[in-house]
């Protein structure tokens, strides 16, 4: 069934080093549930930057299906599981911002 082998790399924006511990099996999961849906084949390799994606996917998916398939859900899912940022690092952010400005 599945026949066309495709090598896809996904990279964080600016490559930030986020693909690690906590972050890096959640990504697993979800790789997992969107071949599960699509009944393709993959191994998959997590860097600390980016990953590698071998997959083996029907003649009739075209790359950019297989793509969206992963691309539409895993980020969205990351983001809202691991980018909560606490109110006491926004305010430190912002006074650093200001005495920046205020010596300039």
């Amino acid at each position: 069934m599945c026949s066309l082998p495709l090598h896809l790399v996904r990279c964080p924006r600016y490559r930030w080093r986020v693909l690690g511990g906590s972050v890096a099996i959640r990504c697993g999961e979800l790789l997992e549930l969107v071949i599960a849906e699509h009944d393709w084949q993959i191994f998959a390799e997590v860097v600390a930057d980016h990953m590698h994606l071998f997959v083996r996917v029907g003649p009739n998916d075209t790359p950019a299906s297989v793509v969206r398939g992963f691309k539409g859900r895993t980020p969205q899912v990351l983001r809202d599981a691991f980018a909560y940022v606490w109110e006491s690092t926004v305010r430190r952010y912002v006074e650093c911002q200001c005495d920046v400005v205020v010596a300039s």
